[in-house]
């Protein structure tokens, strides 16, 4: 795990215990351990890691002794860290998925938090970005390029809007950059995904002139500005759209059926939304 060389995971990635931030703050913890940390922070200097911990309660002493609790080489699996944490923490699911509708939503608590924010949306380029999970994932995509080889790791999170600040446009890149690197993998990309085509019609793009834009313009810093020429798109209606897809669940039965057996095949028969099961299926498919 170094992080001098790629990002940690999102922090929107569910995949250990269904909680935000935790295989990010894994993927630190291992980095930190290796002296592989590069500029992020870990544990108790990350106010996110801060929030997590004490959500678990647990201290970063702890949380580092799971991690060590591994192979050779200092990496584990999700799967075993998980394990580890329910020996160690009452894992309630329904304080888990709280915990989580917070911090998909958090902001700037002050006013000087919000000045470091700024400052952060002005290096990224990108001044649309309302959330710091959002932030993350546009410096993590700054720094590091959008998600492509999709045949290696997920795409970019459904509910990340670590592009323009608009939920699922990220996912619907990242495809298309994987589809134009034929690193596509088992994803449904544009016209053949009912999420993109929605994606699509929402900011007012189709498939093909999408993919000539990446492939003219392969760096996101070039990307950026032809989407904001081509999106018309109020902050309000995308708060709105943020809104919708995020709490947006089957809404037939044959629908509910298929999303029954789509949760089933995750061990998440709890779930409700289509993001949240997208997350868990990359997860799944994509296990650490």
């Amino acid at each position: 795990m170094d992080l001098t060389k790629h990002a940690p995971r999102s922090p929107y990635h569910i995949g250990i215990s269904g909680m935000m931030n935790l295989a990010r703050m894994a993927d630190k913890a291992i980095a930190k351990l290796n002296n592989t940390l590069g500029e992020y922070k870990s544990g108790e200097t990350s106010g996110r890691d801060r929030r997590t911990l004490s959500a678990l309660g647990l201290s970063e002493e702890k949380f580092l002794g799971i991690i060590q609790n591994s192979s050779a080489d200092g990496r584990m699996g999700d799967a075993a860290i998980a394990v580890q944490l329910r020996q160690q923490v009452d894992i309630d699911l329904e304080k888990i998925k709280a915990f989580n509708v917070a911090e998909r939503n958090r902001t700037p608590p002050d006013e000087d938090y919000y000045r470091r924010f700024e400052e952060r949306r002005r290096i990224i380029g990108q001044p649309e970005i309302m959330s710091l999970p959002d932030m993350l994932d546009a410096e993590d995509m700054h720094d590091f390029g959008v998600p492509s080889n999709l045949t290696l790791a997920p795409p970019v999170s459904a509910h990340s809007g670590g592009i323009l600040g608009i939920v699922c446009l990220g996912r619907l890149i990242s495809k298309a950059k994987g589809f134009l690197a034929g690193k596509l993998g088992e994803y449904k990309f544009g016209n053949n995904s009912g999420l993109d085509v929605n994606v699509m019609q929402f900011v007012g793009l189709t498939e093909a002139k999408l993919l000539d834009s990446i492939g003219k313009h392969a760096e996101l810093t070039d990307l950026l500005p032809w989407l904001r020429h081509k999106i018309d798109k109020s902050r309000q209606e995308v708060a709105d759209w943020n809104q919708d897809r995020r709490s947006r669940g089957p809404w037939n039965q044959e629908i509910q059926k298929m999303f029954d057996q789509r949760i089933e095949a995750v061990g998440r028969p709890d779930l409700t939304t289509f993001l949240d099961l997208l997350d868990c299926e990359d997860a799944v498919d994509f296990p650490q």
